[in-house]
């Protein structure tokens, strides 16, 4: 039975990997993923799409948030931001959003 990952599990890893300065091997050992099949997706990702890392965020879930700003932009999004929140990673995601 194969695994079903949602459309940013490849090219995160993929990313991660680059970062990582390892084999993809060794990669692939670290995060348990199975190193022929990774070494195929990698060749598949780099024949057929690009991959850019500028526009890769990290998000992170944050328990029970006390949100302090609520953002509604362009009718579209809503951006809630909890108490704490790191003023790099909203001007990033904001500066995403509005490439879109």
């Amino acid at each position: 039975m194969y695994k079903k990952y949602d459309k940013s599990f490849w090219p995160n890893h993929i990313c991660e990997w680059k970062k990582s300065g390892m084999s993809q091997v060794e990669y692939s050992k670290k995060h348990q993923l199975n190193a022929m099949y990774f070494s195929k997706v990698v060749r598949r990702f780099s024949k057929k799409k690009t991959i850019d890392h500028q526009k890769l965020v990290e998000i992170v879930k944050i328990p029970n948030p006390a949100i302090i700003i609520e953002l509604e932009i362009n009718g579209k999004f809503v951006l809630r931001i909890p108490e704490g929140a790191s003023p790099g990673s909203i001007k990033q995601l904001l500066d995403l959003l509005e490439n879109r």
